[in-house]
């Protein structure tokens, strides 16, 4: 090869290699640790690297809701051993897998929050949903479906789930622990927690037709602190016009029950 076209060879590569190996010219991603985040511990701070993940939009409304974590690199051996995995909120969506008592709330998006942010950006607010320390578990969005085919459903509610306390005993904030269904207002306002605590979330939905939302909850019936299938799932409602500070309350009264029983002995 002649010298001219060796050095044109040369200048090139030189010219690639600086640009990161990337026809676009981009510097290449260097690759970094894997991010997870820190167990909420009821003794002690949560320590780590704070992030506020990506916003999560709400068409139509302007609300949006932004993930808050506290986050670590994560180890290989965790990776490889531990039984709950999460990925980076930062980069992406945040999901959890079952819990130790094998089952997910139904129509919630399996998160690990230390908190949420409510941000409208049109109306120029900002909010924490959380005032003390819990885990959010999950988040969705309670609908209704519009009258007109095109239209987008109407969001009547945020829904989170929220272990806001150490059930189990274990020190630590988790999908083991009791629940509670925490709504929020589709403009970010009257957060307010609407199951009674001691049980656990597993589905939520709305009812239109009944004029409220249906919540079913595990109560831990055998008393051994954990929720599990041996605790049967009750269904509790909540009227949309039930005033601020009212809970949700049980679909079935105990009595019905204990009257079917009764004619089966």
């Amino acid at each position: 090869m002649n010298p001219t076209n060796t050095l044109a060879l040369l200048l090139v590569c030189l010219s690639v290699t600086l640009a990161g190996c990337n026809p676009g010219g981009r510097r290449a991603v260097v690759p970094g640790p894997t991010y997870t985040p820190v167990t909420t511990t009821t003794a002690g701070p949560v320590e780590g690297r704070p992030t506020a993940g990506q916003p999560i939009l709400l068409p139509p409304l302007s609300l949006t809701v932004v993930p808050f974590v506290v986050e670590r690199p994560e180890g290989w051996i965790e990776r490889a051993f531990s039984p709950t995995e999460f990925s980076s909120v930062s980069g992406g969506s945040t999901h959890r897998r079952r819990s130790n008592s094998g089952y997910r709330a139904s129509g919630l998006g399996d998160v690990r929050w230390h908190n949420a942010l409510l941000i409208d950006p049109v109306a120029g607010t900002g909010a924490l949903l959380l005032n003390k320390k819990a885990q959010i578990l999950g988040f969705g969005v309670l609908t209704v479906e519009p009258e007109e085919r095109e239209a987008l459903p109407e969001i009547r509610h945020l829904l989170f789930e929220v272990a806001r306390t150490d059930t189990n005993g274990d020190g630590r904030l988790d999908a083991d622990d009791a629940s509670v269904a925490l709504i929020v207002e589709p403009d970010g306002s009257g957060a307010r927690a609407v199951t009674p605590a001691g049980m656990h979330l597993v589905y939520a939905g709305m009812a239109e037709p009944l004029g409220g939302v249906l919540f079913g909850l595990r109560r831990d019936a055998d008393g051994d602190s954990t929720f599990t299938t041996a605790d049967p799932i009750e269904t509790w409602f909540l009227r949309n016009d039930a005033a601020p500070g009212d809970l949700a309350k049980p679909l079935v009264d105990a009595d019905l029950v204990e009257r079917a029983t009764d004619l089966l002995k």
